[in-house]
């Protein structure tokens, strides 16, 4: 059975969030319990492809049932591109400055909160985000021209 793109893409996504998922409600860091949903997701992942979908939707269940530890910046950043790959820019956002409240300087981050901010129409605050995004970072060019579309919507 051949993947699509789109279950390629899902695949990866699932895996990046058994890279850093946090632990399930009532497991602790490091038990076999949280070790356990971590290996079955891979397993699940890995012998069956082509149901991508449904294991994408288990993965983000197991995010959003979990006890999220703030500190995981890059578990909230994850949830919040899943969340903004459904077009759930309203439920991205606080992932994002969850993100930024641990790392202030997070370029990922900023891009995607200001992504997230513009698709609720608040061009102001995303501006904010987009400016914050240092020269070096590979996203400076397309804040800068989303900069413009902001303030064009102002």
């Amino acid at each position: 059975m051949q993947r699509s793109g789109a279950n390629l893409r899902l695949t990866l996504a699932i895996l990046s969030l058994c890279s850093s998922l946090p632990v399930m409600a009532q497991n602790q860091p490091g038990t076999p319990q949280s070790a356990s949903v971590n290996n079955t997701l891979r397993q699940l992942v890995g012998q069956s492809p082509g149901h991508a979908i449904s294991y994408y939707n288990l993965a983000l269940e197991a995010y959003q049932k979990g006890a999220l530890d703030p500190n995981l910046s890059d578990a909230q950043y994850n949830l919040g591109v899943l969340y903004q790959s459904q077009k759930r820019a309203k439920e991205a956002i606080p992932r994002f400055e969850e993100v930024l409240r641990v790392k202030p300087t997070d370029a990922d981050a900023h891009y995607q909160l200001g992504l997230a901010l513009m698709d609720m129409g608040r061009a102001a605050d995303a501006k904010t985000h987009f400016a914050a995004i240092a020269p070096n970072s590979q996203h400076f060019a397309d804040a800068q021209k989303r900069t413009q579309m902001c303030d064009a919507q102002l």
